[in-house]
C-alpha cells in the first residue's frame, strides 16, 4: 500500500504543473478589449452585410488629465471616452472593407456608434478574435482621429489589420 502513494504525488503533481502552463500561456490574452465575430444582416443602416466583428473595448481619459486631446479649429478640446485611456466602456459593430494587402478600412455598422459627437480619438487597440489554427488572432487599430460621415454617421478606420500577437498595450 505504501507504494501507490509516491506514484499518486507524482501524479498530481504533473497534472498541476501541466494545468499550470496551460493557465500561464493564456494570461496574454486580454479579454477586455476583443473583436467577436459577427454577422452583419440587412436590416442594420449600413450597406455593408456578412461578416464584421463586434468590438468590446475601453478607451478614453477624465476631462482633468486632458491638456487638449484634439485641435478642433482653433482650439483645443477634450473628447468623453475617446482617445487613449480605459475610463469608458464601449462597443460597435464594424464591416471589414477595402482590403489592401493585409489592410482594410473599418466602418462602424450602425449610425452614432460609439459616440454621439462628430469626433472620435481611436486609441491604439488590438483586440483579441480567437483562436485559428493553434494561433492566436488579434483585429489592430491603430490610433487615428475619426470624424462622423455626415450623411450615414458612421466612423471610418483605416489601415486595420490582423496578426498573431498583440500590438498594441492597449492604455
Amino acid at each position: 500500500m505504501k507504494r501507490k502513494y509516491p506514484f499518486l504525488l507524482l501524479s498530481l503533481f504533473i497534472v498541476f504543473s501541466c494545468t499550470k502552463k496551460e493557465n500561464a500561456q493564456s494570461t496574454n490574452i486580454d479579454y477586455e478589449h476583443r473583436a467577436i465575430p459577427i454577422e452583419i444582416n440587412s436590416k442594420s443602416t449600413s450597406s455593408h452585410s456578412g461578416n464584421g466583428y463586434l468590438l468590446i473595448t475601453k478607451s478614453g481619459h477624465l476631462a482633468n488629465g486632458c491638456s487638449g486631446c484634439v485641435k478642433v479649429g482653433d482650439y483645443y478640446m477634450h473628447v468623453d471616452c475617446s482617445g487613449a485611456g480605459n475610463a469608458c466602456n464601449l462597443s460597435a459593430g464594424i464591416a471589414l472593407y477595402n482590403a489592401n494587402g493585409n489592410f482594410y478600412d473599418a466602418i462602424t455598422i450602425e449610425e452614432n456608434e460609439l459616440t454621439d459627437n462628430d469626433i472620435f480619438v481611436m486609441p491604439d487597440r488590438s483586440l483579441y478574435v480567437g483562436e485559428e489554427d493553434n494561433q492566436q488572432v488579434w483585429l489592430n487599430i491603430p490610433g487615428q482621429l475619426s470624424v462622423k460621415d455626415s450623411e450615414s454617421g458612421q466612423f471610418v478606420f483605416n489601415d486595420v489589420y490582423f496578426s498573431n500577437n498583440k500590438v498594441f498595450e492597449n492604455e
